[in-house]
C-alpha cells in the first residue's frame, strides 16, 4: 500500500471528494453563507469574475485536476449560468468557483502536489448541498467540455 506521501495529487483530491474533512466541511459552510449574504451587485460582480477567470484557471489546472473534481467544477460553472437555478444554490456555485478561481486559499495551488487538494475538499463539502440543483444538461454541459478538452490535450488542439 502506497502511503499518504506516495500517492500522487489526483489521488489526494479523490480521496478528499469521497470524504471531505471537518475543516473543508466548515469552509464551504462559511464561503456559502457569505455569497448567499452578498448584496446583488457584488453578486453580479462575483459572477462576472467567475465567466471572465474560470475556464482560464480550469486549463491552467486540468493536468494537476482529479477528473471528478474537474467535472464537478465544470457542472458547478453550468448551473451557475442556469437561470432556474434558485439563487442561493446560485450562491453556493458561486462561492465553490470563486473559491478554485483564488490561488491563495487555505493550500495556496502553486504548492507541488498538495496544492489542489482543498479546492477538492471544499468542492466535495459543498456538493452535499449544491448536488441537488445540479441537472442531467450541467452534466451533459461539463461532460462535453470534458471530452473535448481531453481530445485536445491529446491532440495539441484547444477546447473551446
Amino acid at each position: 500500500m502506497i502511503s499518504w506521501f506516495g500517492k500522487d495529487e489526483r489521488a489526494r483530491q479523490a480521496e478528499e471528494a469521497a470524504d471531505p474533512s471537518d475543516e473543508y466541511a466548515e469552509r464551504a459552510r462559511t464561503e456559502i453563507a457569505l455569497a448567499e449574504a452578498m448584496p446583488e451587485d457584488a453578486f453580479e460582480a462575483a459572477q462576472e469574475k467567475v465567466e471572465r477567470e474560470f475556464f482560464r484557471k480550469l486549463v491552467q489546472a486540468l493536468s494537476r485536476l482529479n477528473r471528478d473534481v474537474a467535472l464537478r467544477l465544470l457542472t458547478g460553472f453550468y448551473a451557475l449560468r442556469d437561470p432556474d437555478v434558485p439563487r442561493s444554490a446560485k450562491a453556493g456555485f458561486l462561492a465553490v468557483l470563486l473559491y478554485f478561481i483564488n490561488p491563495f486559499d487555505l493550500i495556496p495551488d502553486i504548492a507541488p502536489v498538495i496544492g489542489y487538494l482543498d479546492d477538492a475538499g471544499v468542492l466535495a463539502a459543498a456538493w452535499t448541498y449544491l448536488g441537488q440543483y445540479v441537472t442531467d444538461a450541467h452534466r451533459r454541459q461539463a461532460e462535453d467540455y470534458l471530452a473535448k478538452a481531453e481530445t485536445a490535450d491529446t491532440s495539441g488542439e484547444k477546447a473551446s
